[in-house]
């Protein structure tokens, strides 16, 4: 839920085009928190907002490379 509020309408124009693209940030960072966990897990660490943090940052860098995304 929180990249989908960061990408659509924090830092993207909100449309149509950068709600599909915050929806995908929204899964991609949901199927990494379990990743993130199992990572971590050994050395007794948690995930926290890592998947948020890297997911965000992530799709940020990315937004530049799809005209239809416009910045606000």
């Amino acid at each position: 839920m929180l990249v989908t509020m960061a990408l659509c309408g924090v830092v993207l124009v909100a449309d149509a085009w950068s709600l599909a693209y915050a929806v995908a940030g929204a899964a991609a960072a949901t199927f990494l928190h379990p990743a993130l966990a199992a990572l971590f897990a050994p050395s007794g660490g948690h995930a926290f907002t890592w998947p948020f943090v890297l997911v965000a940052l992530v799709f940020l860098a990315a937004a530049p490379a799809f005209p239809r995304l416009r910045r606000i």
